[in-house]
């Protein structure tokens, strides 16, 4: 049905909510109002309900290619659609890994011929995601907007400096899981690479933008790197807000104040989608 008049529900985008009525002609949104009369167009009674514009995922797993009896580029696609997201940024982690042109044009080519949503790749930091030696960022640049070893946080310093710099050069942003090995305690493991990398930008001028972030510490040294002009976002889970140590995940759950604290209510300026 491309045309349909929507009523009575409560719209909410970016610039804030209202309640009214749409009208949709020939699959564009025509107008935005209260009492819209369109007597050749379909009705469908919102009864207050929420309409809210489509969503992005920057950070899905489709496990394409390696896995696909977890996951594929079509059935995550589906699984979007489902969901109301119509852009998807799936992870590099991949079997291969997307750490070079081929693998990343296997993603899009599949996207294309089989998603229903936009898929955008994001390119792995180093090969096979090792932590050792770059992965061809600048090959890859063209086909990714953001380089990531989602999964592993990259441990060596100068290995991430390199990384940083590369990004910074080919006008693409660090995608950063922080989780430093050998570090007990998962709030610490977090916030010491997140401290790193947050420098890094700020030195090299690169974007960067923190993955799911369970501490309430790394949202603050997020919100103090863009004091500083850091171009810097971070990202937090549902299951980090909802959750707690009694379920596995890797950063792992944290404890109520992490919940209630500064993960629910990250301060002005301080999170944000990376552009």
């Amino acid at each position: 049905m491309s045309s349909l008049l929507i009523t009575d529900i409560r719209l909410v985008d970016a610039h804030g909510e209202s309640h009214g009525d749409l009208l949709v002609r020939d699959g564009v949104i025509w107008a935005l109002g209260k009492g819209l009369l369109a007597p050749d167009v379909p009705v469908l009674p919102g009864e207050g309900r929420t309409l809210l514009p489509a969503f992005v995922d920057l950070h899905a797993h489709f496990r394409d290619p390696g896995q696909p009896e977890a996951e594929d580029i079509r059935t995550g696609s589906w699984a979007a659609a489902k969901g109301g997201y119509t852009a998807v940024s799936v992870m590099p982690n991949t079997h291969p890994t997307c750490d070079r042109p081929g693998v990343v044009a296997y993603v899009r080519k599949k996207a294309e011929a089989h998603g229903v949503v936009e898929v955008y790749p994001v390119g792995a930091i180093t090969r096979d995601l090792a932590g050792e030696e770059l992965a061809d960022m600048a090959g890859l640049a063209p086909h990714v907007w953001a380089f990531s070893d989602d999964g592993r946080g990259v441990e060596r310093a100068d290995v991430a400096l390199a990384a940083f710099r590369a990004a910074a050069a080919l006008g693409r942003v660090i995608f950063s899981h922080c989780e430093t090995r050998g570090i007990p305690d998962p709030r610490l493991s977090e916030e010491l690479m997140a401290g790193r990398d947050l420098e890094l930008a700020r030195w090299t001028g690169c974007r960067v933008h923190i993955a799911h972030a369970s501490s309430p510490g790394t949202v603050r040294l997020v919100e103090s790197a863009k004091t500083r002009g850091v171009a810097a976002t971070c990202e937090v889970t549902p299951h980090h807000l909802c959750l707690d140590g009694e379920y596995r995940v890797n950063p792992p759950l944290g404890d109520a104040a992490s919940r209630k604290g500064g993960l629910a209510a990250p301060p002005p300026g301080g999170g944000g989608t990376p552009k």
